[in-house]
């Protein structure tokens, strides 16, 4: 109630989702410092713009005051806003307000004024996987700069083939067969589960992992 909106206003950083920022001055109703937002932030950080609704994405730009700095960080080439009304989509709900805003003349290449700042640079990915989404969707720009250890840590893994080549692997599992259970719509297939499971086991055995216990992701 009141007390959560008087630690809003006495924080110098909230971070919140999109929505919780229209909520943030409910605890001060009735009080002459209700709209506190207006003067009260000097930035506003608006994090996977891309992916939100631009409904979602002007509720916090709504809230802040007119000297607020506002800036939109996200990537309109990945996940777009997730709208499951096919009419709806049409209709121009599943474009968000970066991308909305990016097709502007402003914020063209051609332009000479520094409107957006593109982050080129790459820490994870293998030159070799970085090369087509660089062509498609960046105009070739994307840069390597992931160390060899990160980019290429089971490149002596026998499971890859001869060391050095392409790092990725396809695996052919011809006769796995998708399946599911009456109570969800997910499927899966047992045959694919197995050579999962093989690959892991092929995995913990190589020397990259041998001492740690389990592989992440991040692996």
């Amino acid at each position: 109630g009141h007390e959560k909106g008087m630690d809003g206003m006495n924080a110098s950083v909230i971070v919140c989702q999109c929505f919780v920022a229209g909520c943030l001055e409910e605890g001060n109703r009735g009080d002459t410092k209700k709209e506190w937002m207006d003067d009260h932030f000097t930035h506003l950080f608006c994090d996977e713009t891309s992916q939100a609704m631009e409904c979602e994405a002007m509720v916090p730009i709504f809230k802040v005051g007119n000297s607020c700095s506002i800036i939109l960080a996200g990537d309109p080439k990945q996940l777009s806003p997730t709208i499951r009304d096919p009419i709806a989509a049409r209709m121009g709900l599943s474009l968000s307000l970066q991308e909305r805003l990016m097709r502007l003349p402003l914020y063209h290449r051609s332009m000479k004024v520094c409107v957006m700042t593109n982050l080129l640079g790459n820490y994870r990915s293998h030159e070799a996987l970085l090369q087509v989404p660089s062509k498609l969707f960046y105009n070739g720009d994307l840069q390597c700069l992931a160390p060899t250890e990160v980019k290429c840590p089971f490149k002596d893994w026998g499971e890859l083939g001869p060391a050095n080549q392409f790092p990725l692997m396809f695996y052919n599992v011809q006769r796995g067969k998708e399946q599911s259970k009456l109570d969800t719509p997910s499927f899966y297939n047992l045959e694919e589960c197995q050579v999962i499971v093989k690959l892991v086991h092929g995995l913990l055995k190589s020397k990259k992992v041998q001492g740690q216990g389990g592989i992440s992701t991040g692996d």
